[in-house]
């Protein structure tokens, strides 16, 4: 009967594994020497189109050895994703350097390295290189409306070839997403403070944030997955051609 038993569990593990699984800890880049990872949650039923998913964080994280990292999907983004596995989209859950120790550029830098390695990457994971898309939370919706706002093109003289590939999404959705950092930061936040760091922001990317504000605003989106309801006022998204 024990062993009835364990034969009957195993199986239903397999099946299990079989269905749905995650490949955790995936380096898709390194920086000085530190390696940048993400959990791939790969779908059932794999519909070759792929979701880089950026949970909110403040722009930042405990700089300790036991930290928990981003991937661990503690913010609200979290709740669409059984949906959207069951949906059939593989998602990639991208950690990010974060303040107080990084500070801008270096998200939203990593979050481009991670969509460069998964469209180089594409026929490994089952998804369609030009059917891919980003989804974020927060400060993770900004650094996902980057993705589509920001140059995406490739150096093609780069020796590493991930780089070589372009940036672009195809679409992007933001849950309470900041837009103009210049603003809230004007105002104290210090989270905006600590993320900006020294650097500021640029009047180009601050224009190129405004103009899709102005865009989503004008426009609102009716329309890109069936399971987000998005015609909720604390979403803001784009298809981008």
């Amino acid at each position: 009967m024990t062993v009835r038993f364990l034969v009957i569990a195993l199986s239903i593990n397999s099946l299990v594994y079989a269905e749905t699984h995650i490949e955790k800890n995936v380096i898709y880049g390194m920086y000085s020497g530190l390696a940048l990872l993400m959990d791939i949650h790969h779908p059932a039923k794999p519909n070759r189109h792929g979701l880089i998913l950026i949970q909110g964080s403040g722009w930042n994280s405990s700089q300790t050895y036991d930290a928990q990292p981003l991937t661990m999907l503690t913010s609200s983004i979290r709740f669409f994703v059984p949906a959207l596995l069951d949906a059939g989209y593989t998602l990639f859950v991208v950690n990010h350097r974060n303040g107080p120790r990084f500070h801008y550029p270096a998200a939203v830098e990593d979050v481009q390295r991670a969509t460069r390695y998964i469209r180089y990457n594409a026929n490994q994971y089952g998804i369609d290189p030009d059917r891919i898309g980003a989804f974020g939370y927060s400060s993770g919706a900004y650094l996902a409306v980057m993705l589509g706002v920001l140059d995406g093109t490739g150096d093609a003289h780069d020796p590493d070839p991930v780089n070589r590939v372009s940036v672009k999404v195809q679409c992007l959705v933001g849950s309470a997403t900041p837009t103009d950092l210049q603003v809230e930061g004007g105002s104290g936040d210090p989270a905006v403070a600590s993320f900006r760091g020294s650097y500021g922001h640029g009047l180009q990317t601050r224009r190129r944030i405004q103009w899709l504000y102005e865009c989503i605003v004008r426009h609102p989106l009716l329309h890109t997955c069936p399971l987000l309801p998005l015609r909720c006022s604390c979403f803001t998204g784009m298809r981008i051609k």
